[in-house]
């Protein structure tokens, strides 16, 4: 159902509907056959979705090379193809109240908690456009933005592709006025400040773990190495995500923190690969065990 409702709006985002329609038309008329079984259902997937004149809050790119989806009033998109109810609403609350792959385990730190359940979090962005009266209801919204979103908004939905929640939910009051009153521009500046000053101190980390990585380091040290990896991917992943929000005064103001802080990106690909050295160092030295 999530990977169903990803594909139709990374179609909308990456094919417009015009180019789509025309796509089709070209094609039943260079094989000649009008009689497919399922060709309605063609139709409606390839129907041009014509949003209501809206403001565009995004950056501005060019929603083809951009990375961050973007597209209005998705739920007409994945209203063309329902699920039953009963099973959407099951499945949400599924994902609201449930660990459904077992993260937390692997994330002891209370602050990691977003990051333990940002899989669950993704799909359920996906899945409350298909229960859309969710995202007008201020108390469930609020549940979902402490639990999943109160510490980030550009959430990862399907390899390389994620959705800005201060941009996309710009049409729901109710999801919009719950993400906000947990991202103030304060929060947000507190939150970027955290992450960039730890990027110098897990440099220095990495230096001093790298260094005097053997077998017998990795089996006397595992806790405190796994703890630094964790905290690396932890840092990296809120600050390469959140550096390229389409909201462009929360861009603004995660940007001026980091240059506030002398981090940029320099600083940060200095922090994924030593980082990616660490883990394949620790990954050698411990199947050298076996």
């Amino acid at each position: 159902m999530t990977l169903f409702g990803c594909m139709i709006l990374l179609m909308e985002h990456k094919i417009n509907g015009l180019l789509r329609e025309r796509l089709l038309v070209a094609h039943l008329r260079y094989e000649r056959c009008f009689s497919y079984p399922n060709l309605e259902r063609i139709c409606a997937l390839c129907r041009q979705h014509v949003p209501p004149p809206v403001s565009c809050a995004s950056s501005g790119s060019s929603p083809f090379y951009s990375e961050v989806i973007s597209v209005q009033r998705p739920e007409d998109m994945l209203g063309r193809f329902p699920f039953p109810e009963p099973v959407v609403d099951a499945v949400i609350t599924c994902l609201r109240n449930g660990d459904v792959y077992s993260n937390i385990r692997f994330y002891p730190d209370p602050q990691h908690r977003t990051t333990a359940l940002s899989l669950q979090g993704g799909q359920l962005y996906v899945l409350l456009f298909y229960s859309h009266d969710l995202l007008h209801s201020g108390l469930v919204m609020r549940e979902i933005v402490d639990r999943f979103f109160k510490d980030n908004w550009v959430v990862p939905i399907f390899l390389h592709f994620s959705a800005d929640l201060l941009v996309s939910w710009d049409a729901y009051k109710e999801a919009k006025l719950s993400l906000v009153s947990c991202l103030s521009p304060t929060s947000i500046c507190d939150i970027s400040l955290h992450h960039y000053t730890k990027v110098p101190l897990l440099l220095a980390d990495l230096d001093i773990h790298i260094q005097a990585i053997n077998k017998e380091y990795v089996l006397d040290n595992s806790p405190s190495l796994l703890s630094v990896i964790r905290e690396c991917n932890f840092t990296l992943r809120w600050l390469l995500l959140h550096r390229v929000t389409s909201d462009k005064k929360a861009k603004d103001l995660v940007i001026s923190v980091g240059s506030s802080q002398q981090v940029d990106e320099g600083k940060l690909l200095q922090l994924l690969l030593k980082t990616a050295k660490l883990e394949f160092e620790v990954r050698r030295a411990g199947l050298a065990q076996w």
